[in-house]
């Protein structure tokens, strides 16, 4: 609605059960609880714009809340009183400062506003209105990654900044926070595209750049934000960007294990960082925190070697989504938050019914469903030694 705001000093009282107000009962308000200049400016834009109109109050909340909005639309005399208020003049033709002048024991009908203010709709779903001015850069907008980043949106973090070269290919759109419309487009653009129309509180800046690239030549602009989320599913890619950044860089690395068994997300700090879950052996690189047994071989083909890929579904990410974007903000509320490694387990019954095994901490994993440790730095560690 075409409304015109006018901000109280203070919350009038409520009116009595089933009482009917009339504009002579707005305009009381207004003498009463605003000032003169934004009371004249509301009188001379309701004769210009006359009848019906809409007006809109901001007062002060109780004991220091947020503020109230209270709405109400001026209503326009209708039949038998239409005639009587414009009598002298033909329907439409009375000038519409004479019309408001006339209508002030027309009825008042008190409208319900619909907020989509930050410190309204994260109230309500108990967010934190701090985190309006965190900033996190995500880099991977994949399945994991797109999802992660509408859960920090929806917790109230102001500012994101997506990383992917990557395009959206039709074969992904059942496991990514993007649809079909989005299928051939940069997943980063496309995903700020995507949430700046779901969240009017957000700024978001987006780039297809290679990453490793944009790491070397602008690691400042990336130290700058409160936190770095990693998940492009590529061990080798973020064992390369983890030698970018010192543990002053706070970063979540976040993984997903086939076939919707689990997944981990780990914060990296002075103790630990990406490199330290990583050993080495006579068969090479291996991740110590698997939930599954080395060797086994869990790529799939629907049209032969030109299409293989390693299973895992829309509720896999979305599980792994809402325990990196946790792990995140915890991290953003608390500037000292402690290194830790957080695995879960999904639903095995798939995994285990096309004959594969758990790894020992996968079973370990099994027997809790979900495992947090804290730091653990290796001095075996390849980066940090550890520290």
């Amino acid at each position: 609605k075409n409304a015109f705001l006018v901000p109280l000093n203070k919350l009038p009282d409520a009116p009595s059960f089933g009482s009917i107000s009339t504009h002579a009962d707005l305009f009381a308000i207004l003498n009463c609880f605003a000032q003169n200049g934004d009371r004249e400016a509301f009188k001379t834009w309701l004769n210009e714009v006359g009848l019906p109109a809409f007006l809109l109050l901001s007062a002060p909340g109780i004991r220091g809340a947020t503020r109230v909005l209270l709405a109400a639309e001026l209503k326009r005399a209708e039949g038998r009183a239409a005639t009587r208020l414009h009598k002298g003049f033909r329907l439409g033709k009375m000038p519409r400062a004479l019309e408001v002048a006339r209508s002030k024991k027309q009825l008042a009908i008190r409208i319900e506003p619909l907020r989509a203010d930050l410190e309204h709709v994260v109230a309500r779903v108990g967010g934190d209105l701090k985190l309006k001015d965190s900033s996190v850069a995500i880099i991977g907008c994949g399945s994991l990654g797109s999802q992660v980043a509408v859960n920090l949106a929806a917790s109230g973090v102001g500012h994101l900044t997506l990383i992917d070269k990557e395009l959206l290919s039709a074969d992904n759109i059942h496991r990514h926070a993007l649809g079909m419309s989005s299928v051939g487009e940069h997943k980063a653009h496309a995903l700020r595209v995507h949430l700046l129309a779901r969240f009017p509180h957000l700024t978001v800046r987006a780039t297809d750049r290679d990453v490793e690239t944009l790491v070397a030549e602008q690691q400042h602009m990336l130290a700058e934000h409160s936190l770095i989320v990693l998940s492009t599913g590529e061990e080798a890619l973020e064992l390369r960007l983890n030698t970018f950044f010192d543990h002053s860089v706070r970063r979540i690395h976040a993984w997903l294990e086939p076939m919707g068994v689990g997944g981990h997300a780990l914060l990296t700090g002075e103790a630990m960082c990406y490199g330290c879950v990583f050993d080495r052996d006579e068969l090479g690189l291996y991740n110590l925190a698997s939930l599954v047994r080395r060797g086994q071989d869990f790529l799939r083909t629907i049209e032969g070697c030109s299409g293989t890929f390693t299973p895992f579904g829309f509720i896999d990410a979305a599980q792994g989504a809402v325990e990196v974007a946790r792990l995140a903000v915890e991290v953003l509320q608390d500037e000292t938050a402690n290194p830790r490694l957080v695995s879960w387990l999904g639903n095995p019954h798939a995994f285990r019914a096309a004959g594969h095994d758990l790894s020992v901490r996968g079973a370990q994993v099994l027997a809790h469903g979900r495992v947090v440790e804290g730091a653990y730095g290796r001095q075996e560690c390849e980066v940090c030694g550890g520290r």
